[in-house]
């Protein structure tokens, strides 16, 4: 787990204050990666809630997604760019809580004790469950539900952070694995 002085040096590389609970999506900036979602999303959520997302990644949808946070002052104001070249636990280092729209899970965020707000498709399910995460339909206003709920319960988002270290653990670390193929 990361210390707290790169904690403090990740935040203030996003220009996050201690106050705020950053929500860190880290798909990569291409079709169907649930970008456009996360962006309406943010876009409903309550003026005064505290949380930031940071968008990190690259692809070829990035230049469309900065100008249009640019374009919208609720987006301007709450969404941050970095990019995915950093190691990806400093990264984690800077979050709260990871959000994921597209079509992946999340094992590294587990491992690093962070909760997930995620999508209910595919496999996903399967990986972030009610003890390591919130899972919500493909849905701008459940993300935004979710988003709000995990930022205004720190000791919820602890105790599925602290289900989501568990869980990495016992199912995803590699002495787990090797444990299960010895027995």
């Amino acid at each position: 787990l990361p210390d707290d002085g790169l904690r403090a040096r990740r935040r203030a590389a996003l220009e996050v204050a201690d106050t705020d609970v950053v929500a860190l999506s880290t798909a990569p900036m291409r079709r169907d990666q649930g970008h456009e979602l996360l962006l309406d999303a943010v876009e409903a959520l309550p003026d005064d809630l505290p949380l930031v997302i940071a968008l990190a990644g690259e692809g070829p949808l990035r230049p469309w997604l900065e100008s249009r946070v640019a374009a919208t002052d609720a987006l301007a104001d709450r969404v941050r760019f970095t990019h995915r070249h950093r190691e990806p636990t400093e990264l984690l280092a800077a979050a709260d809580l990871v959000v994921h729209t597209a079509r992946a899970a999340a094992p590294r965020a587990m491992a690093m004790g962070l909760p997930t707000v995620a999508t209910r498709v595919g496999g996903i399910p399967e990986v972030i469950t009610a003890d390591t995460g919130l899972l919500v339909a493909l849905d701008p206003a459940a993300v935004a539900r979710a988003l709000t709920t995990l930022t205004d319960d720190p000791v919820r988002r602890d105790k599925l952070g602290a289900g989501a270290r568990a869980r990495f653990l016992a199912e995803y670390d590699a002495r787990a694995w090797a444990r299960r193929l010895h027995d």
